[in-house]
């Protein structure tokens, strides 16, 4: 199917599923409080929400896998590729004893270390190593230094973060990809990342990727929505230099150079070559990693603007609804909690009459909750069709949505400090890694006003109308088992204290 068909028939499936979740709302919302007004914001974001992801997968699973033409043989001697490890006092010893595999390349350490011990480490494995004696820029700037200095040199270079591990074989099918006549015009061949073995908290989290491969390489490639996830990716030399590099105006250097080289006429691809990184080792640097990955879409969305066209910015808003979405199901709880119980006089804390009054409010949550759960049924069969079990399944279920409970107040914080103080501060997940994870901060973590308000108030609501009754009773169940299932998948990691 033609990319421009693809297009068409998502946007067509995605804004009809909006229509159906969020059209009784607004048919509903007849009083004027303040809260009410909130609470339908909430919602229509959380319909859009819904509605793109479900209409993800439904194109997806009906679409095969996007083949991309490689090139039958190439002459390695003529053609140069440079590795670029780049590390932070975040070195992985694994993933540095991987380098000895690569055959026919050059490569390179690029280490901004502070440590003594962790340069001391990158030292050890014997290859060439680039310091510059400065962090300014972050990542981008640790880049455009070896750029600078040996870009013009090579023909392509692979990008990989400290836990990234690429096999020789994937290295060079990411090569003979780059160098297809057809693929002339690509800037970054980007791999299909999986997640290496680790602990009992890495393994569940995994799940997520296997899920998204799907949706990357069937839909998101097709409709242009395929961007550098900013390591274990094949870049071509002579692009990044006419675009100047890496932007060092904001961390987020993977999205930012790749709007940059799609408005230079540049493509960026997504091909079924695996290659591996790890998954935080823990709730916490998990939490670090998505309130960081949340504020660089703010960054990007501020740096760029609204100047790069309708498909990325609309990219950059689902990134970033999808980031939010815990903390948006949370204020829709809330604001039900609390308008319920006003008073009928009005006001901010007025008692939302509709609620009890409207019949569409039910139709409304009854069509969105349906979204959900066909969005969750759909994740199973495409979690099954890629191998896994319903008992894996269901524990990825749990898992996500605790960590989703556990994070959402802190990257909505996150959010508001990126629009409000100062961008992101690059700092690598793995940086301040501990395999020691005590239950009690665990606990604590939780973002307690949230679930206790909740917990105390919801059978009030409960009592009062049936219409967000299952509105509250599974964001409810969830954020209350938070704590217990974190603690069972950290079981393997906890010391006793």
């Amino acid at each position: 199917m033609k990319s421009g068909i693809v297009v068409q028939v998502f946007t067509i499936l995605t804004l009809f599923l909006y229509i159906i979740f969020a059209a009784p709302l607004v048919i509903a919302a007849t009083d004027r409080t303040f809260a009410s007004f909130l609470f339908t914001v909430a919602y229509e974001i959380a319909a859009f929400a819904v509605a793109i992801e479900l209409a993800e997968l439904l194109v997806a699973t009906g679409l095969p896998d996007r083949r991309h033409p490689s090139a039958s043989s190439i002459d390695t001697a003529k053609i140069r590729v440079a590795v670029l490890y780049v590390c932070r006092d975040d070195a992985d010893s694994e993933a540095l004893q991987a380098l000895h595999t690569l055959r026919d390349v050059d490569i390179f350490l690029l280490d901004d270390s502070d440590s003594s011990a962790a340069r001391t480490l990158v030292d050890s494995v014997g290859y060439r190593v680039v310091r510059r004696g400065t962090h300014v820029g972050f990542k981008a700037g640790n880049l455009n230094y070896w750029l600078a200095l040996y870009g013009r040199s090579y023909h392509y270079f692979l990008v990989l973060d400290s836990d990234s591990v690429v096999s020789n074989t994937a290295l060079w099918e990411l090569v003979y990809y780059a160098e297809h006549p057809a693929n002339s015009d690509v800037a970054i061949v980007q791999s299909s990342i999986v997640a290496r073995p680790g602990n009992r908290f890495q393994t569940q989290v995994a799940g997520h990727s296997m899920l998204r491969r799907r949706i990357l390489l069937r839909l998101h490639d097709r409709i242009g929505w395929t961007l550098s996830e900013g390591h274990n990716n094949l870049h071509r030399a002579a692009a990044l230099l006419e675009v100047n590099g890496f932007d060092t105006s904001a961390s987020c250097e993977d999205t930012i150079v790749s709007l940059r080289l799609t408005s230079h006429g540049w493509r960026i691809i997504r091909v079924d070559t695996q290659t591996f990184d790890a998954e935080p080792n823990n709730v916490f640097a998990y939490r670090r990693r998505s309130v960081r990955w949340t504020r660089q879409t703010v960054d990007a969305i501020l740096a760029v603007r609204g100047g790069t066209g309708i498909r990325p910015t609309v990219l950059l808003a689902r990134h970033l609804i999808a980031h939010l979405l815990p903390t948006i199901w949370l204020t829709m709880l809330g604001l039900l909690v609390i308008t319920m119980l006003g008073s009928d006089s009005g006001g901010f804390t007025g008692r939302m009459m509709w609620f009890e009054a409207m019949p569409w409010l039910r139709i409304s949550l009854a069509s969105l909750w349906g979204g959900v759960f066909t969005l969750i049924a759909l994740r199973l069969y495409c979690w099954q069709r890629e191998g896994g079990t319903g008992a894996g399944f269901l524990s990825f279920t749990l898992i996500s949505g605790a960590v989703a409970s556990f994070s959402s107040m802190h990257t909505t914080l996150g959010l508001l400090r990126s629009f409000l103080v100062d961008q992101t501060k690059f700092l690598p997940t793995g940086s301040k890694r501990t395999d020691d994870v005590h239950i009690g901060p665990v606990w604590r973590g939780m973002a307690g006003p949230w679930f206790l308000a909740a917990f105390g108030l919801g059978s009030q609501l409960l009592d009062r109308t049936g219409a967000g009754g299952i509105m509250v009773a599974l964001p409810l169940a969830v954020g209350v088992s938070a704590p217990l299932v974190l603690s069972w998948f950290h079981h393997d990691q906890v010391d006793g204290r």
